[in-house]
């Protein structure tokens, strides 16, 4: 699996087996719009992705235990969003 980073317009780390799958997700369900042109887009590390996600503020919810963020990074075989943009929630 890979991971991806999309700066605009809304920021969201995305797991997905290729680019254009993520391009697909972003689309999808951050700009619900699939037609929309996207230019920002970056491959991240599994690193980097897992340090993000264990930093991603939930609302009224305190950081996840480091067992329950390397527990969901375990499950590599689904593509998915892990993290998105506040203001979309």
């Amino acid at each position: 699996m890979h991971y991806f980073e999309f700066e605009n317009p809304y920021y969201a780390l995305i797991r997905a087996s290729s680019k254009e799958k993520a391009k697909g997700i972003y689309r999808r369900v951050v700009l619900n719009d699939d037609n929309e042109p996207i230019d920002e887009i970056k491959e991240v590390s599994r690193d980097y992705a897992l340090l993000e996600f264990s930093r991603g503020e939930k609302e009224n919810v305190k950081l996840p235990e480091i067992e329950q963020v390397l527990k969901h990074f375990a499950m590599e075989d689904k593509d998915e969003i892990l993290l998105i943009d506040g203001s979309l929630i």
